[in-house]
């Protein structure tokens, strides 16, 4: 039994998940234990998942230990209510189903003050689905010379590689880790924009599509303290990772022929090459966790993102895109982005009670602050701070555990009012809502 689990956990294959629980488009769902906590794991921090957190607290997992975590993602489409009289109807992005895995090990090779580990994960993902609404193709408004550019259609993921190893200073008392972290990200856009063009009115331009893939390096610090029997702490840094996305391309199908001539009536499509870069947030995060009684843990986690880095998307197209008389339509100043999102904070508690030794319910809340302000707030990202509710079990055998964990994250409503896609186009002007994204997480977890 436990060489056909260990044969299934090396053999599990990632995929990129490309939404979460987190607010901007940070994902947390890494392991069971802490997400049925309230994702309040720093200063535990007691199984393999903790590299993707505080990896100082590898120093607690003797021997080699390897975690296979899954969670499963429901995230209902946003609903869009405009406050523009011209657009008649209410929209809704699409429904989502995503799996998210990832994999983590951690070994001390016998060395009795060093552990070291390995992560496979995503920390941040993005989907996002309007086109079936026509989010990105409403015409009204239009002003005469111009077209709206807003995206109908985002997608964003990523995968980390980060080998990490701690050093215990003082035994319990005091351990410090470091690692590095290597990202690969992959960018799709797509959209449908639409040009006013006076007597024949508002059409579609074509159809916009954008992708690109690259790859960043960055870093995680940590350390962890049984400062007493019954209090753990713990803290860490995760630097910001600069995503230098430099093979692309840039794609504009089903030219409008009144736009783009004769040529487009036979099918003409417009390709140029493109590179994106942006930069990921860093994290500090900090937590304690207090020992009440020999069954029960109650631990506190703080974090602090540094989304402030994420103020330019920058896009750099080869060739321009162009009308039949030469005119430019679509360039680098057009494609370029300034989100300009703030910092954000996120609070998180959690509870554990041990009904026997072998067996633990756990639950949690937290409270993750949206980075997105309203004057550079796009349908793409539809983001509002988020409150969730956890609950989770474990049970715990001498070389294997099981964890699962229920999530229910409530984002809040964002009432828009300021124009911000288009400065002449208001077509994003109304109430963005969402119902309550569901996460479904199992970790299974194999000692040596």
């Amino acid at each position: 039994m436990r060489k056909l689990l260990v044969a299934a956990l090396a053999a599990a294959v990632l995929v990129a998940p490309r939404t979460g629980a987190a607010s901007g488009f940070k994902i947390a769902e890494q392991g069971a234990k802490g997400g049925g906590m309230g994702i309040a794991f720093v200063a535990q921090a007691d199984d393999p998942t903790t590299i993707a957190l505080n990896p100082a607290g590898m120093h607690q997992l003797p021997g080699t230990q390897t975690a296979l975590t899954s969670a499963l993602i429901y995230a209902p489409g946003n609903h869009f209510d405009s406050d523009i009289a011209a657009v008649k109807d209410d929209q809704d992005a699409d429904n989502q189903l995503f799996a998210v895995p990832s994999l983590f090990v951690t070994t001390d090779f016998g060395f009795p003050k060093f552990h070291f580990g390995l992560g496979v994960y995503s920390l941040f993902g993005l989907s996002r689905d309007w086109d079936d609404a026509g989010i990105g193709g409403i015409g009204q408004g239009v002003p005469a010379a111009g077209f709206a550019r807003t995206t109908s259609r985002a997608d964003l993921n990523s995968i980390f590689v980060n080998p990490v190893v701690s050093y215990d200073i003082c035994g319990d008392k005091l351990s410090i880790a470091a690692g590095a972290i290597y990202a690969h990200g992959r960018i799709e856009v797509s959209g449908k924009p639409v040009v006013n063009l006076g007597a024949a009115g508002i059409q579609k331009l074509a159809d916009i599509n954008q992708e690109a893939q690259g790859d960043g390096w960055g870093y995680n610090i940590g350390v962890h303290s049984q400062l007493t029997d019954k209090l753990r702490l713990g803290a860490y840094w995760r630097s910001e990772i600069n995503l230098d996305m430099d093979n692309g391309g840039f794609r504009a199908s089903n030219q409008n022929p009144l736009v783009f001539g004769a040529a487009a009536v036979d099918g003409r499509v417009f390709r140029s090459n493109l590179t994106v870069d942006f930069t990921l947030p860093g994290t500090v995060g900090f937590g304690a966790a207090y020992e009440v009684t020999p069954d029960l843990t109650v631990e506190v986690d703080g974090e602090f993102n540094t989304w402030s880095e994420f103020d330019d998307l920058n896009a750099d197209i080869e060739n321009p895109l162009l009308s039949a008389g030469g005119a430019v339509l679509i360039d680098d100043a057009n494609l370029t982005q300034h989100p300009e999102w703030d910092d954000s904070w996120a609070a998180r508690i959690g509870f554990q009670y041990k009904l026997c030794p072998k067996f633990a319910v756990r639950a949690g809340y937290f409270y993750d602050e949206t980075p997105v302000p309203d004057e550079t707030f796009i349908p793409a990202v539809p983001d509002g701070s988020r409150n969730g509710l956890t609950l989770g079990a474990g049970m715990t055998e001498d070389w294997w555990s099981m964890d699962v964990a229920y999530m229910a994250v409530f984002p809040d409503d964002r009432d828009i009012d300021n124009n911000a896609s288009a400065p002449q186009i208001p077509i994003v002007d109304g109430t963005f809502s969402s119902d309550p994204i569901h996460v479904f997480m199992l970790t299974s977890t194999v000692r040596f």
